[in-house]
């Protein structure tokens, strides 16, 4: 069988949006070559930023990083103090799991997001 190793996400500036992405979400910048970043997310697959041959925007259009988190509201005001856009607050969906959309600038959204039958961890 086999499984995910990383996601390309094609961006404008790779380094800025990797640290970006690092300080609002407590993930960790592991190369930074400036026009190629790669982000780990805990034990997930790898986030490979490149530079666009293109404009960004078309390359991502329709892309949403999903990461889980233990507390979605704590997580998005983390994210938020380090200057995060926040695009959805915390808002328990009809599909049975709570959500918070968020963006750093020139990044992709990032859905932190948990199952409501789980107890957030103090």
């Amino acid at each position: 069988m086999s499984s995910i190793n990383a996601v390309t996400l094609i961006v404008e500036e790779p380094s800025a949006v990797a640290g970006r992405l690092a300080a609002a979400l407590g993930w960790e910048v592991s190369q930074d070559y400036g026009a190629f970043a790669e982000v780990k997310a805990g034990d997930g697959a790898l986030l490979w930023l490149n530079e666009p041959g293109e404009p960004a925007a078309e390359s991502q259009q329709g892309v949403i990083i999903h990461c889980w988190v233990d507390d979605v509201s704590a997580a998005a005001a983390g994210a938020r103090a380090a200057g995060a856009e926040i695009l959805r607050e915390p808002t328990v969906m009809d599909f049975g799991m709570e959500s918070a959309w968020v963006r750093v600038e020139g990044g992709p959204i990032v859905d932190l997001t948990r199952p409501v039958d789980s107890e957030p961890t103090k």
